[in-house]
């Protein structure tokens, strides 16, 4: 207690909080000022919801990316499929800590404990797969089932995520559809950070992965099925093939960090982007042949998985400047997460236009092969990054490129000498390709 001096009045005294207790508190007033409505309506659904399905909820996690100084970057959501700690996500949002240095993951379990992630232990980019793994404190984490029974049009489901940082939120739909390669299209509203969170049947078993949304039509929300991310289990296990990456980790709980008040970080961050959008929409009125202003405008809205509407920003800025080549890669990456394949198709055909206007740029080589292997078509993105170092044999970013993709389809002799090329011109690319290679 302390006194108030003026009045004489004991005063309570209250002690800091916990960085726990901040993350409830946050949560809890973001779900009452924000979205008040929406949790109503979900409380009424949820009162229809079998037990067996809610329990669930304690194996769903938010997992959360930050860089070297604390700083979110990235966030999503997964569930814990093996008491010893394995977690299922999409690759998408754990996709920086495998491309770059000094990234922690830390993952959040639905009692409030924080965790770091240990590893990588396996992912799949091109089924936007992915499984960490935490220390499971020799206790038996909750768990979810797979589901091995037959997904069906009109199925009810139950989806599980944190969209926009709200911690476990549920909500209930239908498969509206099963699309190419077995995609499910779902009913149930997803948002920015519900990727990874699990899709559950009536009776609490997973049958799929959400991953993303098209945001210029309604409800039109997808799912990978589960069974992918069985049948990579599998083939990791019968293949005997260590892919593990091993993630850092601080001393210190992620607890006792003073910057990883999640909830505010992801807030900001979207806020962040959110803003950006609302200063470049501005400048694209003022100046619609600002190709800049279109193609970070396109970033923008990617970053926060608005993917349809970003992708129509960079169709923008290639109608202003066909050369813009970093614009057809963001645009064959928005294409593979909308599934729209035959518009990658334009896009190589606009590609190749370039190409013949110019056959000595390197350039739209290289971006033609990102474009390539934006469609698993690894060989052709192969025989364009070596068109690319050909033409310009001191272009280490395609070296780089080329070894990294030659590991995709096992040319390990590749790899290494584009390694060794690079070990002379670049040594820091060189050692992020042998780090790569010693992981094969």
């Amino acid at each position: 207690m302390k006194i108030d001096k003026e009045n004489n009045n004991k005063v309570p005294t209250h002690n800091k909080m916990s960085l726990k207790e901040k993350i409830k508190m946050k949560s809890f007033l973001i779900n009452l000022l924000t979205l008040g409505i929406l949790v109503c309506t979900l409380s009424v659904a949820n009162a229809s919801i079998p037990d067996t399905v809610l329990k669930q909820k304690m194996a769903v996690v938010t997992i959360y990316i930050l860089d070297k100084d604390g700083v979110d970057i990235a966030s999503g959501s997964g569930f814990i499929f093996d008491s010893k700690g394995l977690i299922a996500t999409n690759y998408h949002v754990i996709s920086k800590a495998i491309a770059e240095k000094n990234i922690f993951v830390i993952v959040r379990l639905e009692d409030g404990t924080l965790k770091y992630a240990e590893s990588i232990l396996l992912y799949d980019e091109i089924n936007d797969l992915a499984v960490l793994k935490v220390d499971s404190d020799k206790s038996h984490l909750p768990k979810i089932k797979f589901s091995t029974g037959i997904t069906k049009q009109g199925q009810d489901i139950v989806v599980i995520g944190s969209p926009l940082g709200l911690e476990t939120t549920v909500s209930t739909g239908i498969i509206s559809g099963i699309r190419e390669k077995g995609l499910i299209q779902i009913t149930a509203p997803i948002s920015p950070g519900s990727s990874g969170g699990p899709v559950l049947n009536i009776r609490g078993e997973v049958i799929g992965i959400t991953t993303f949304l098209i945001v210029g039509g309604q409800n039109l929300n997808f799912a990978i099925p589960i069974k992918y991310l069985a049948d990579l289990m599998a083939e990791t296990k019968k293949q005997k093939k260590r892919v593990e990456i091993a993630l850092p980790k601080k001393s210190t709980t992620p607890e006792s960090s003073p910057r990883t008040d999640l909830s505010q970080l992801t807030e900001d961050a979207a806020e962040q982007d959110l803003r950006e959008i609302v200063r470049l929409k501005a400048e694209v009125m003022n100046n619609p042949e600002n190709v800049g202003a279109h193609f970070d405008l396109c970033r923008a809205y990617m970053r926060l998985n608005f993917y349809e509407v970003g992708s129509q920003q960079c169709e923008q800025a290639l109608q202003i400047d066909a050369t813009f080549g970093a614009a057809y890669v963001a645009l064959a990456q928005a294409y593979r997460r909308l599934g729209f394949f035959e518009k990658t198709r334009k896009l190589i055909a606009s590609l190749m236009d370039v190409i013949k206007k110019n056959p000595k740029n390197h350039w739209p080589y290289y971006y033609l092969g990102q474009v390539h292997y934006e469609r698993a078509d690894y060989k052709e993105a192969i025989e364009a990054f070596r068109e690319a170092v050909k033409i310009a044999p001191g272009f280490v970013e395609g070296r780089l490129i080329l070894g990294l993709s030659s590991l995709t389809v096992g040319d390990i002799d590749t790899a290494v000498e584009q390694y060794l090329i690079l070990k002379e011109s670049d040594p820091k690319l060189a050692k992020q390709l042998f780090r790569k290679i010693k992981l094969k």
